[in-house]
């Protein structure tokens, strides 16, 4: 079996693997926000954040977003990983003229925005969607309106 023919077979495509892996990672950071003091204390300390409801809210939206994330991760909806480039290049600049701590979520953005185009253009090129966006288990070929 050739390598193009094992990917094409495979159930889930790099987008999503790596949509998949950044929204777990958000779930995970969110809940810890929510439920661990310890957890807490560390990011009040690293983030120079003294309001613990301000923390909560950061830790809900990172809930949402990885939720959000997962889904369209399970679905292969890569136009929402398409906006997602967008929005997380705006965060990553956003991030970078803070500075101090804030940099180092500018560069796992960055990183984010990169890997997520990455994946997004090997599944263009080698996926078994090649050509097409699949959106909620229907295929619409590009360039036409459903």
């Amino acid at each position: 079996m050739s390598l193009t023919a094992y990917l094409k077979s495979f159930p889930l495509t790099p987008s999503s693997i790596i949509f998949a892996l950044s929204g777990s990672f958000q779930l995970i950071n969110g809940a810890l926000s929510l439920l661990s003091p310890a957890f807490i204390a560390q990011s009040q300390q690293n983030l120079n954040i003294s309001s613990i409801p301000a923390l909560h809210l950061i830790g809900l939206t990172s809930i949402a977003n990885g939720a959000f994330y997962v889904n369209a991760a399970c679905i292969r909806d890569r136009r929402i990983m398409y906006w997602s480039i967008l929005g997380r290049a705006i965060g990553a600049a956003t991030f970078a003229k803070n500075g101090g701590v804030w940099t180092t979520f500018a560069y796992f953005e960055a990183g984010m925005v990169v890997l997520t185009g990455l994946g997004l253009w090997f599944d263009e090129r080698f996926g078994k969607e090649k050509g097409t966006d699949e959106v909620v288990g229907e295929t619409v070929e590009k360039g036409k309106v459903a």
